[in-house]
């Protein structure tokens, strides 16, 4: 099959679109900045976060131009998952890891509500005078 890439999109002979991993970068950037969660030092786990969702999009464009069969029967005559599938879902239970690790999720989303230091409203100069006062 004949691909080419126009501006941030390859293009296959069926005109399915598939984002390249730099405009799934810049929107996952685009998200954890919004929900609060970016940090520069995530810059690694973006990058390959990014990689597995272009990928995962690819794998499934290739397994429905393959004619998008589950299943597919070996040289013993076994049944058994297509190469398509298994790799799917490998890269979507890695796709989810990151995502939880990045906090692009609900789930993750409320672990990191729950790491959030409460406001007590004491000074430190209170919590030192509490201190020393127990002592």
């Amino acid at each position: 099959m004949r691909r080419c890439q126009v501006d941030d999109f390859i293009i296959d002979e069926e005109l399915r679109y598939i984002k390249h991993p730099d405009v799934v970068y810049e929107e996952t950037v685009e998200r954890m900045r919004a929900l609060g969660t970016y940090r520069p030092e995530y810059e690694t786990e973006i990058r390959i976060y990014s990689e597995m969702v272009a990928q995962l999009n690819q794998a499934v464009e290739d397994w429905r131009n393959d004619g998008g069969a589950q299943y597919q029967v070996n040289n013993q005559g076994r049944v058994s998952k297509s190469p398509y599938i298994r790799t799917m879902e490998a890269l979507r239970k890695d796709i989810v890891l990151y995502s939880d690790r990045l906090g692009l999720n609900p789930r993750s989303m409320k672990s990191i509500e729950k790491e959030e230091p409460e406001n007590t409203g004491r000074s430190l100069v209170d919590v030192l005078d509490r201190i020393a006062g127990n002592l």
